[in-house]
C-alpha cells in the first residue's frame, strides 16, 4: 500500500506464466476484488482471458483485460 501512490495499474496474472493455453484461475480474482475496494488505478487480469471468463474479471472490478 506505500507504493499506490506510484502505481497506475495493477496485473493479476490469472494463469502460471509462461505456458500458453491455461485455464482461467478464478481464485486470482479476490486480489482484483480486495484491490477494487482500495485503489484508482486500473486493474488487469492477465491470461486464459475469452467470452466467458470476462465477465468474472468485470465483476470482480477490472477494467483491463490482456488475451491471445
Amino acid at each position: 500500500s506505500t507504493l499506490f501512490p506510484y502505481t497506475t495499474l495493477f496485473r493479476s496474472m490469472t494463469i502460471n506464466a509462461g505456458f500458453s493455453g491455461q485455464s482461467f484461475q478464478t481464485s486470482q480474482l479476490d486480489k482484483v476484488r480486495q484491490l477494487s475496494k482500495e485503489v484508482f488505478f486500473p486493474l488487469e487480469i492477465d491470461g486464459g482471458v475469452n467470452a466467458d471468463t470476462i465477465k468474472e474479471g468485470l465483476d470482480a472490478g477490472a477494467k483491463r483485460f490482456v488475451s491471445t
